[in-house]
């Protein structure tokens, strides 16, 4: 069939100069950019801690490298997990370690890790926090604002209480500047809730002058100056430092 084919083109162009035109090829597909880090960066994954089934939640932290500090950070209950377990607190304690509580209201022992997302401290690095009371048999919100010229890296909550009935039920960047943190007081006390933001410096964008097609002659031409390199600790990768939930 194919050999037919090429007969019946062969016959229809007879009179034409060359060969048809070749088919046209597909454009190459552009390859997405490789995720980058900042200097140091690392996650910090620490040992899974026992969480006893009990009215008290369980805790722990976890600290950077040295030379590094707290982007952010995180807990997970391991297993499935379900409505007996929940968080209480996941925030940075200091600039150089990471905090967790978890409840286990069920009937069995669990497990939970800490995790801390390390790297070099980035210019303008900040962490800035905001508390709100949190009354018995409620939910409160509080949400922590970065200083000027900084922007969020990640955030955290805390809770005062220690009670397995305090839970966080969200915690998430409210914008480029602000984190918002929710925590249900299922206790009959009192307690506050605190929201936390880490900050630093945006990258400085450069922007290049467009070049004319157009060449001077070499007696005209002024010598050519490279920009300079992105620095190295603002906090311009696009790897992970936070999250939300």
């Amino acid at each position: 069939m194919l050999d037919i084919l090429r007969g019946g083109i062969a016959v229809a162009t007879i009179g034409l100069v060359g060969p048809p035109p070749a088919a046209a090829q597909p454009e190459p597909t552009p390859q997405a950019k490789a995720p980058t880090a900042p200097p140091g960066y690392r996650i910090v994954r620490g040992p899974l801690m026992p969480a006893p089934a009990g009215p008290l939640d369980s805790g722990g932290q976890v600290s950077c490298p040295t030379g590094t500090v707290a982007w952010g950070g995180g807990t997970a209950v391991q297993g499935v997990g379900g409505p007996t377990e929940s968080i209480n607190t996941s925030a940075p304690n200091g600039p150089t370690a990471w905090r967790a509580r978890v409840n286990n209201t069920g009937v069995e022992t669990q497990q939970f890790g800490i995790d801390a997302i390390c790297a070099r401290q980035p210019k303008g690095y900040a962490q800035t926090f905001a508390q709100i009371g949190n009354p018995q048999h409620t939910q409160a919100s509080a949400t922590a604002t970065c200083p000027a010229n900084t922007v969020l890296l990640s955030g955290g909550v805390l809770s005062t209480s220690d009670s397995a009935l305090a839970s966080v039920t969200s915690a998430f960047p409210a914008s480029s500047t602000k984190f918002t943190a929710f925590v249900n007081n299922g206790t009959g006390v009192n307690e506050v809730l605190t929201a936390f933001a880490i900050c630093g410096e945006p990258a400085r964008r450069r922007h290049r002058t467009p070049r004319s097609s157009a060449r001077a002659p070499s007696s005209c031409r002024t010598p050519s100056r490279r920009s300079a390199p992105p620095d190295p600790l603002e906090p311009a990768a696009t790897s992970a430092p936070g999250g939300g939930l």
